[in-house]
C-alpha cells in the first residue's frame, strides 16, 4: 500500500478511530527507536503515548451532553466529576512524562512536543498546571484566586493557557533566583562564606 492509500485510507476514519491510528502510528515510531533510547527514555514515551482509555472517553462524553441538556441526576453528576477527574490525573501523567523527557533530553517542552509529533495544548486543567509546575492542586488554586495565574473557568472548572503558565513559571523562577543571590550576599558579608 502506497503512502497516498493510507491517507486516503485514513481520510475515511471518524475522529476516534483516527486519534487511535495516531497514538499506534507514534507507539510503533517509538518502538521501532527503542532500540536506542534508554531505558527511561522509552518508559516515559510509553507513558506519553497512553490515551485515555475508549470506555472513559464515551462515558464522559455521554455524560457531558446530558449535562449540556439539562437532564443530568445527581448520580450522574457525581460520576461526570469522578470521570473528569480521572481523564486530568491521565493528562496530567502524560504532561509529566512529557516535562521530564525534556528535560532529560535539555530540549524546550515544545520543541520535544514538536518533535514527537503532539499538539500543544492551550489550556491545561489545574492538575495539569500543578503537576507541570511540581506544586500541590490546593497551592495552584490559592495562586489563581489570589490574581497570579491568568485563567478561564470551563463550568466550574480553572483552564489555564499553557504560554500563561509558562509566563507565570518564568517569574517565579527569576523571583526564586533573585532572592538566592540576595541570600548569599548577604552571607558573604556576614562572613558566612570562606573562600
Amino acid at each position: 500500500m502506497s503512502l497516498d492509500e493510507l491517507i486516503q485510507a485514513a481520510n475515511q476514519l471518524n475522529e476516534t478511530e483516527l486519534d487511535c491510528l495516531l497514538q499506534q502510528i507514534v507507539t510503533l515510531r517509538a518502538q521501532r527507536k527503542a532500540h536506542v533510547l534508554s531505558t527511561e527514555e522509552a518508559d516515559l514515551l510509553e507513558r506519553i503515548n497512553q490515551a485515555v482509555p475508549e470506555d472513559l472517553r464515551a462515558a464522559y462524553q455521554v455524560l457531558r451532553a446530558k449535562r449540556e441538556a439539562e437532564t443530568l441526576t445527581e448520580a450522574e453528576h457525581d460520576r461526570l466529576i469522578q470521570l473528569s477527574n480521572q481523564i486530568e490525573q491521565l493528562g496530567a501523567q502524560r504532561l509529566e512524562a512529557l516535562a521530564t523527557l525534556a528535560q532529560l533530553r535539555q530540549v524546550a517542552l515544545p520543541t520535544l512536543m514538536e518533535t514527537l509529533g503532539l499538539a500543544i495544548q492551550t489550556d491545561l486543567t489545574t492538575q495539569e498546571a500543578a503537576e507541570l509546575l511540581n506544586v500541590s492542586h490546593l497551592y495552584l488554586i490559592n495562586q489563581i484566586e489570589a490574581g497570579q495565574i491568568p485563567h478561564h473557568t470551563v463550568g466550574h472548572h480553572y483552564q489555564i493557557g499553557f504560554e500563561d503558565l509558562m509566563a507565570y513559571k518564568r517569574r517565579v523562577d527569576a523571583k526564586s533566583a533573585q532572592a538566592l543571590d540576595e541570600m548569599v550576599a548577604l552571607s558573604e558579608e556576614m562572613g558566612l562564606y570562606d573562600w
